[in-house]
């Protein structure tokens, strides 16, 4: 009796055994059905998505990262058959993200998922709502980006909401397009007209202080859409009757000012030395030299220096054409040989200069000889100081 009963669970066991892949199967058969159908969406093969659907894939299923079959269509015709077969529009991934916060290239797609369910304002776990998603966006297609934004506007996207850091859609779009020459995400200003005819203010700072307008004050001067853009903002300010983008602006600029003041003060101690050297020069022909005709030494100073700047300034323009031909790391040379053979051709030049006495005693005599090279050191401070204390 006992031998009989072990004997029957052995056996059951066994079958249960060879049951297992049989029960399995299924569950293996949906995961690749599932698998293909998001393979076959991503290549836009909708024929195959909807025999995939026919067969048994769930349109609803998710990959690793929380993403469904809805989240990968990008046409109109495979967001539409999915939906047919029950796709909820309403599933968010990992981040946050619904099908309606999805790169979409073709119209009238976000309008099938709203008929469908799906909410226009839904934000993800940063607070980015479709639309700013939308507008933050890098396309190739400007045209398309503005359908895009504009269908989301079309459903009642609240184009006015902030992120949590209190960044508006202009801000959004120009922190994330380039006014620079030399990147390819260039910003369109046909988008940046198009928020600004929906009254969002460029002057409206986030919780750090940046505005549209002051980011774009950053573009390229040489940036035809820059200039465009803030002559825009400009526009916008005037025709709202308030200068507030440039008092932020200008705002911004003294804030900068004032946390740069102990760099500018120490770069405009530097011009104390060709100051000082004007006045030097003054000093010494005024009184010394009045009293005593023979003291020239000033004189041969003045004379040195001239022949100095005149050596340099000539001996500098082959190694500046040199430099401008060449890229990178390949000016090293031209740039090192420059740092020893300018300043010798200016002492060699100066001592020929000052060792002349007739040289020597034109500079001494003559008060515009004399104050030439004092007068240009004190002229060349002027547009220094200007550079260094601008704001």
């Amino acid at each position: 009796m006992y031998i009989t009963w072990i004997n029957q669970t052995k056996i059951f066991l066994y079958m249960l055994l060879l049951l297992l892949p049989i029960v399995s199967l299924p569950a293996e058969e949906t995961n690749k059905l599932n698998a293909d159908l998001i393979r076959a969406l991503e290549r836009r093969n909708i024929r195959e998505a909807e025999r995939l659907i026919a067969e048994g894939a769930d349109p609803n299923s998710t990959d690793n990262r929380g993403r469904t079959a809805l989240m990968f269509a990008d046409r109109p015709e495979s967001v539409r058959i999915l939906l047919q077969y029950g796709a909820d529009p309403t599933i968010a991934d990992n981040e946050g993200n619904t099908a309606m916060h999805g790169y979409f290239f073709g119209r009238g797609i976000r309008s099938l998922l709203a008929k469908a369910g799906a909410d226009i304002e839904a934000a993800n776990h940063q607070g980015i709502t479709p639309l700013m998603r939308e507008v933050s966006r890098s396309f190739y297609d400007w045209r398309i980006h503005r359908e895009n934004v504009n269908e989301l506007l079309a459903l009642g996207a609240d184009p006015h909401k902030k992120t949590p850091e209190g960044k508006n859609l202009l801000l959004l779009y120009l922190e994330n397009h380039s006014l620079s020459n030399y990147t390819r995400n260039q910003a369109d200003p046909a988008m940046v007209q198009l928020l600004l005819d929906l009254g969002i203010d460029p002057s409206e700072a986030d919780q750090s202080g940046r505005s549209a307008h002051s980011v774009a004050l950053l573009g390229d001067r040489d940036n035809d859409r820059a200039r465009e853009i803030q002559a825009m903002f400009k526009a916008a300010a005037n025709r709202q009757g308030f200068s507030a983008a440039r008092r932020q602006a200008r705002a911004e600029r003294r804030i900068e000012f004032l946390e740069d003041a102990p760099y500018r003060l120490s770069a405009s101690a530097y011009t104390l030395i060709p100051l000082g050297y004007l006045g030097f020069s003054i000093a010494a022909r005024e009184g010394i030299f009045r009293d005593n005709p023979d003291a020239n030494w000033m004189g041969n100073v003045n004379t040195f220096v001239t022949g100095f700047v005149l050596g340099s300034a000539i001996s500098s323009l082959p190694f500046v054409v040199w430099i401008g031909s060449l890229d990178g790391w390949d000016r090293l040379l031209p740039v090192l040989l420059g740092l020893v053979v300018v300043p010798t051709a200016g002492i060699i030049t100066g001592v020929l200069m000052s060792s002349n006495p007739e040289v020597t005693s034109a500079f001494t005599q003559n008060p515009v000889l004399y104050y030439f090279s004092p007068a240009l050191a004190g002229i060349a401070c002027i547009p220094i100081l200007i550079y260094i204390w601008r704001y």
